[in-house]
């Protein structure tokens, strides 16, 4: 059976492949009962992941410092000195542990409570010399372990400039290449979550902000080579990492819409935060969606629909049915289902006859004022006949206007007038010849009092 602190080794991978040889056969150690070796062999573990970090710091030149050559000449260096690695490695973190105004040049770490960091780094430090020297102090195996629950809570933190620093840098890394997995070191994504997760707590809304500012954008966030990236995040083992970039996509219109085609799991995420979240965020980005991500405009009808169909009472139809929205339906292609919610909670109704009320006014005026608006683009309308579950009030208010566009053409002596008519004439009659067979079923014989609209359905004209 694994103890805890090999899972953790396994699951987070915070050390080098030489380094983690050396602290399996401290693991071996204390299983053996050899607590002394065990603790002296974890403790060198501990310091060499430090020397390591240090050592391959991406961004550790780019440290401004009166010596232009400051990071190869004290760092580097005397790092890489064998005889002299491991000192510098204390004055290293006991110059990070300083107040900001008083720091040393080689206080290149950051810690959050300076104070504490140092603390605990001497206590765990003055151990491992009683160790090495043969002082008379006793070293067991709840020393050991200890020690293992101070790696567990404190290595993220020991990266230049900060462990916050250093896993916004690294995950965003891993994103840019992740494509590539020879380079991107995939398989280190939860280790640096559960480094997030600990560094940040429960400040994670934080780094979802700080990691965004730093990935670039020249191509969409999300896409089928880098969707396990995400997936990585929203479904992390970590609960506080979840929180946070829940909490952080809530104030993202543009991220949440581009993942949502990936992980529509994320709508009832958002409702789990924060239970207002429909009501006061998500309406007002639907009613003004304008094409956000990669996925279109039909990602507008799949969030549309999926929130009518959990969270229906709290969806603000009449603010989401508009103008600027009704452009979308060209792109809507839901299926059989999707079309039955939309209708059974309206949308396609009001469409038609509270956005689109101009097209049923057909008097020669309304249609001479409507043309400078809608220049007869009668073809989102005709979408939402299309798509209409179709009643008595739809019925009645085409039928009216058929009667009033039908009293007034013979009058029109204007071409234009004539000509927007006869548009108006030939997209009824195409509607209604498209939905032939659901007028019939809603009208069911009573023909009488839709004279207009069964005079173009015996006629049966192909426009």
């Amino acid at each position: 059976m694994k103890l805890r602190i090999e899972k953790w080794v396994e699951d987070t991978k915070p050390f080098s492949a030489p380094v983690n040889e050396l602290f399996t056969e401290a693991v071996n150690n204390y299983k053996f009962g050899s607590y002394r070796s065990a603790f002296i062999m974890a403790y060198l573990s501990f310091k060499l992941t430090i020397r390591e970090r240090i050592i391959n710091c991406t961004y550790g030149s780019e440290l401004k410092k009166k010596n232009p050559n400051f990071w190869q000449d004290d760092i580097l260096a005397i790092l890489n000195n064998d005889d002299k690695w491991e000192e510098q490695i204390n004055n290293i973190v006991m110059a990070s542990c300083a107040p900001l105004n008083s720091r040393k040049e080689i206080g290149i770490l950051n810690f959050g409570n300076g104070e504490l960091a140092k603390t605990e780094y001497c206590y765990w430090r003055e151990k491992r010399n009683a160790c090495v020297h043969g002082k008379n102090q006793i070293i067991d195996s709840s020393t050991v372990e200890s020690f293992w629950n101070y790696l567990v809570n404190n290595l993220s933190q020991f990266y230049v400039l900060g462990g916050e620093e250093y896993l916004v840098r690294e995950l965003a890394n891993i994103y840019e290449y992740y494509k590539y997995p020879d380079i991107s070191n995939r398989d280190r994504i939860d280790g640096i979550l559960d480094g997030v997760s600990t560094v940040f707590q429960n400040h994670a809304k934080e780094f979802c902000d700080r990691f965004f500012k730093g990935i670039s954008k020249g191509r969409n966030y999300v896409d089928d080579d880098n969707k396990d990236f995400w997936n990585s995040i929203i479904h992390s083992r970590q609960e506080s990492i979840v929180d946070g970039f829940v909490n952080y996509i809530a104030c993202r219109g543009d991220i949440f819409f581009e993942l949502y085609p990936f992980f529509p799991e994320l709508l009832e995420q958002l409702v789990a935060f924060d239970p207002k979240f429909i009501i006061q965020t998500l309406s007002s980005w639907l009613k003004g969606f304008s094409g956000w991500c990669v996925a279109g405009n039909e990602t507008f009808w799949r969030v549309l629909v999926d929130a009518l169909g959990k969270y229906n009472d709290q969806v603000d139809i009449n603010q989401i049915v508009n103008e600027n929205t009704i452009r979308l339906i060209k792109d809507f292609s839901g299926k059989e289902n999707d079309v039955a919610i939309l209708n059974r909670y309206g949308v396609f109704k009001r469409y038609i006859l509270k956005v689109s009320d101009w097209y049923f006014k057909t008097d020669s005026d309304s249609q001479f004022k409507n043309f400078s608006i809608y220049h007869n683009d009668f073809s989102n309308i005709e979408i939402c006949f299309s798509l209409l579950q179709w009643d008595a009030d739809c019925l009645n208010c085409l039928e009216d206007s058929l009667n009033t566009l039908k009293r007034s053409l013979p009058a029109r002596d204007n071409l234009y007038s004539q000509t927007n008519g006869r548009a108006a004439m030939n997209s009824f009659k195409r509607i209604i010849y498209n939905s032939q067979a659901k007028i019939e079923e809603v009208i069911n014989g009573g023909w009488s009092y839709y004279e207009s609209i069964h005079e173009i359905i015996e006629s049966a004209e192909s426009i």
